[in-house]
């Protein structure tokens, strides 16, 4: 027989029951066995016994405390204009309880409920005191105990922020604390609070703030991009102004009333700046922006965030007093971006030009102010304003010109079209561009080099003011979004799309910390995430695009959007995978780590004599697997041969590279492994720093699970018999990567639109010659490339100088190595290709995956997306 769920009358009856009201002799006792139900009847028999007058009905029915229907919650807030404390169950339970102290009600299950909570706080206490400890004895250590200042750096910043979270753990259970915190009587100070504000914030206000803020299209407009951390709330008078919505002229004529409520502990200094960015612009024919309002050097802390900005506190300094906003007869309504900045440096004063700057009707920029006070935005509000009756009288008198002029639309006139000679602009575009590789060369009209993520969708808006009508597209550069930052809880960075994995690696180890890359330094991050992404870290952290956290993507049509697993979910999905299908990324948050192990071992050795240690070479590492995964601190194994004159002129030597994540003596055991095979060189590194493996591994390296060793024997004397044969190509590697896959094996395959996480190795050759060897005069070595892909994730790059016969040649023995290898395989795999490695010709499934739901996913996101199949040059999925 099932249990009814106790309803609040039955609790009210309950409790009549033990308080005696209107019970029968036996009814005053109960089934509660706690001594806490006998000092609740003392208590009450006490209250009895001297009772106090009861409140007037009225007063009783519409106490904030106790109201419990709607209709009184409504007569409550009209007559009073106060909002019912708490939830409404608790509101009954406290009108039937005779004023029991609520952590006192008698409800068996609360009082247990409440044991268990106080065991689990003093366990969170306990660990408090243990972490406070540890703190003391990292700080008193000497930092090169630890592998320098910044590994001691991060260390102690991923513990502090461990200590913050044992405070809010140890809090968070407590019904006292969320009573309070419901009633509005929380201390900011504490953290338990500010967790809670700030989780009731992001989970709705933030949420539709962030619509708004995207809608609107504050973001680029106003900002390039746009991460809210604070809570800004804004009064006009009485009124408050929710984002997004008009306000009438006569009501903002006066300045607001801003409240920011930060959630990190501390007083800081902020900057406030109200921004039009839909002033029109007659000569040019575009809008411009205006500042309304400008003032630094405002403090303000997570429990004192008021700012009356008609009465800043003395400390700050007022650059541009309060303009009242104006839209003028005709003009569309204008949005005001009303911007917080959190200042990093102590203290800012303007000058007496930029105070006449931002004095100006128009031409201010937001994002040089962002720059001169080298700031974040960490808050924004806005709302709107449109002519309206009053309009006409504040810009009289507020001094501003023209409340006269109406604007009308004026119907453009068509330009006159005239073709261009396509062939004469492909010519000068190869003359004026010293290209690495000539093959496959694109029909590009232009290169771009964007400032920020505007700038990249004003390009991809208006790519020309000239038609390029012979040239297919045009190519960004985005070199210039280059910035990386951590974030304050040392969980996260911030990293721009320009940014280089060398740079990434340096910036994030300068704060202890450490994110899943590439291997090598030179190419970019955010390029190789979109498809991927393997690395020495993989082991531990996954591919690099299972650490993407949000996005800033622009789309094809211009439109810059938000890309998270709440905000466009579906396009997150996509972009983890197939993201060069859908958009430009302009910048990412991704996880940062800090470093498991603070040095890394790395060891070279050479075989030249392929014919008798090929087999043995392959065999101990297919042996290194045998009995179960690699470890995840055998960071990489990785194999190439190429021709070394210091061993022979005729048969490439192959060379295996180790990296361990550990000291020498953890990496003991694989060093002999390979070093008992009787290497003919030998090269050790030991007490690698993480910034210096990528120097020391100067090819990529990477670790994995099995080999065909017969297959690669026969892609060996293949290669072996084309550089003999031509002499050209004598500069080509065959090269084989395996990874540590545990962690990018606990993903969710599903997750993400990457498919081939069941996948073990990399295999792929490079073809190439140098320039310099056809035409000693060059000044530098050029590379000219093909790729194709053959076994699981393994990709095959010819790398040759361009012409129809070595083109011939690569494709024929491109072709040969990669059946060579498919055909080692297990037998009835389907083949599948890397996708930042693939040639393109392997089919949409190898690249995509063979699922029939991946590929429907991926095509209904093309075509919400990008419907023109804008962004169709790398691998397109249609």
């Amino acid at each position: 027989m099932a249990v009814a769920s106790p309803s609040i009358k039955i609790g009210r009856v309950c409790l009549q029951c033990l308080i005696g009201k209107g019970a029968g002799p036996t009814q005053g006792r109960r089934a509660f066995q706690t001594s806490a139900l006998r000092r609740i009847e003392g208590s009450i028999e006490t209250q009895k016994s001297t009772p106090e007058p009861p409140p007037p009905p009225s007063a009783r029915l519409l106490d904030a405390n106790t109201v419990s229907t709607p209709k009184l919650e409504r007569r409550l807030f009209k007559r009073t204009g106060q909002q019912p404390i708490g939830s409404r169950r608790r509101r009954v339970a406290l009108q039937t309880s005779a004023n029991i102290p609520f952590h006192l009600l008698p409800y068996q299950c609360f009082q247990e409920a409440r044991k268990v909570i106080l065991t689990d706080v003093e366990e969170k206490l306990r660990q408090i005191k243990i972490e406070r400890r540890r703190i003391a004895k990292v700080e008193a250590t000497p930092a090169k105990q630890y592998g320098g200042d910044y590994v001691k750096k991060g260390k102690l910043v991923a513990m502090h922020n461990h200590l913050q979270d044992l405070k809010i753990l140890a809090d968070i259970n407590n019904p006292m604390i969320k009573k309070r915190f419901e009633d509005g009587k929380g201390d900011m100070n504490r953290p338990i609070y500010r967790h809670l504000a700030d989780r009731q914030w992001r989970q709705q206000r933030r949420l539709i703030l962030l619509q708004r803020i995207n809608q609107m299209h504050i973001v680029p407009d106003v900002l390039p991009a746009m991460d809210p951390t604070a809570e800004v709330t804004m009064k006009f008078g009485r009124r408050n102004v929710q984002p997004g919505e008009f306000v009438n002229s006569a009501m903002s004529e006066g300045p607001p009333r801003l409240n920011v409520q930060v959630f990190d502990k501390g007083e800081r200094l902020i900057t406030v700046a109200v921004v039009d960015p839909d002033v029109p612009n007659v000569e040019t024919d575009t809008f411009d922006s205006r500042c309304h309002f400008l003032a630094t050097n405002i403090p303000v802390s997570p429990v004192s965030g008021k700012v009356d900005l008609a009465r800043l506190p003395e400390e700050a300094q007022l650059i541009k007093s309060w303009l009242p906003p104006h839209a003028q007869k005709g003009s569309p309504y204008h949005r005001l971006a009303v911007l917080v900045f959190e200042q990093q440096e102590d203290k800012l004063y303007a000058t007496e030009d930029e105070k006449v700057e931002a004095g100006k009707l128009s031409g201010f920029d937001s994002r040089s102010l962002m720059r001169r006070i080298r700031s974040k935005p960490i808050g924004v509000h806005l709302f709107r304003t449109v002519w309206d009756d009053a309009t006409a009288g504040v810009m009289q008198r507020a001094g501003i010109e023209g409340a006269n002029i109406e604007f009308k639309r004026k119907k453009p006139e068509k330009l006159p079209y005239k073709k261009k000679d396509g062939e004469r602009y492909s010519q000068s575009l190869v003359a004026r561009t010293d290209r690495w590789s000539n093959f496959s060369e694109g029909d590009i009209a232009m290169v771009i080099e964007p400032a920020n993520t505007e700038d990249v969708a004003a390009a991809v808006r208006r790519p020309s003011p000239t038609h390029y009508t012979e040239l297919k597209s045009y190519s960004f550069s985005l070199k210039k979004l280059n910035k990386i930052r951590v974030s304050k809880d040392g969980n996260s960075a911030l990293i721009g799309g320009g940014v280089t994995t060398h740079d990434v690696l340096n910036t994030l180890a300068a704060s202890g910390k450490v994110t899943a890359t590439t291997n090598g330094g030179c190419t970019g991050h955010m390029g190789p995430a979109m498809g991927g992404g393997f690395g020495r870290y993989m082991g531990y952290f996954g591919l690099t695009l299972d650490n993407i956290i949000d996005m800033t993507v622009v789309l094809a049509n211009g439109r810059v959007i938000h890309v998270s697993s709440t905000s466009n979910p579906d396009l997150y999905w996509g972009m983890r995978g197939a993201g060069q299908n859908f958009g430009i990324v302009t910048e990412a948050n991704f996880k940062v780590y800090d470093f498991p192990k603070p040095l890394w071992f790395y060891a070279e050795f050479d075989f030249p004599n392929a014919d008798t240690q090929l087999e043995p070479l392959f065999t101990a590492i297919n042996n290194v697997t045998a009995n179960g995964p690699q470890p995840k601190e055998l960071g990489s194994l990785y194999v190439f041969a190429n021709k070394n004159p210091a061993y022979s002129n005729t048969d490439p030597t192959m060379t295996l590279q180790l990296s361990y994540y550990g000291t020498t003596a953890e990496a003991q055991e694989y060093f002999d492994i390979f070093n008992n095979l009787h290497p003919a060189g030998v090269r050790k590194y030991e007490s690698v720093p993480p910034t210096g493996i990528m120097p020391a591994a100067s090819q990529d390296i990477d670790s994995g699970i099995w080999y065909n060793v017969t297959a690669n024997r026969q892609v060996y004397d293949l290669l072996k018999k084309v550089v003999n044969e031509h002499p050209e190509f004598g500069g080509s590697i065959l090269q084989f990567e395996n990874y540590a896959l545990e962690g990018m094996r606990a993903i969710d395959p599903a997750s993400t639109a990457y498919p081939h996480r069941d996948d073990d190795i990399l295999v792929y050759v490079f073809l190439l010659a140098y320039l310099h060897v056809l035409n000693p005069s060059h000044p530098r070595p050029h590379i000219h490339q093909r790729r194709l892909k053959p076994i699981a994730i393994s990709s095959f790059a010819p790398i040759y100088p361009s012409s129809p016969a070595s083109d011939a040649l690569a494709l024929d023995f491109a072709t040969q190595a990669r059946n060579i290898w498919h055909n080692g395989d297990l037998p009835g795999r389907q083949r599948t290709a890397y996708l930042n490695y693939a040639n393109g010709d392997e089919g949409v499934e190898a690249l995509y995956g063979y699922e029939p739901w991946r590929l429907a996913k991926l095509r209904g996101l093309k075509r919400k997306y990008d419907p023109g199949n804008g962004f169709r040059f790398f691998n397109p999925v249609v």
